[in-house]
């Protein structure tokens, strides 16, 4: 119901980004590049790394509260299919050489 990553050493996390893919709300430890993938309070929750307290309650806020959680998952599932997905890698690729082109021989 709730996907949970309490790694602090695994920042942007495989298992982070399958749940969000998967569109489960989600909580993570506030480390690394976890912060660049959920933006707290919109797309899932991020908790200081040595707050369990914190942790146990954004999960039990989103398991009582099934419309958050839809939300969440929901805005969660879209970040990762607009920054994260095949197109998305495709897009990041044609344009890192375009700028090479570019600087390099002056292509436009």
């Amino acid at each position: 119901d709730v996907g949970v990553v309490t790694s602090y050493v695994e920042s942007c996390s495989p298992y982070l980004l399958s749940y969000m893919a998967a569109g489960l709300p989600t909580v993570a430890v506030n480390v690394g590049g976890n912060n660049e993938l959920i933006t707290h309070g919109e797309s899932g929750y991020l908790v200081d790394l040595k707050d369990p307290d914190q942790l146990a309650m954004f999960i039990t806020i989103l398991l009582l509260s099934p419309e958050l959680s839809e939300r969440f998952g929901l805005e969660a599932r879209a970040r990762v299919i607009e920054n994260h997905s095949m197109p998305a890698a495709m897009r990041a690729r044609e344009d890192f050489f375009r700028m090479m082109a570019y600087h390099t021989v002056g292509l436009r």
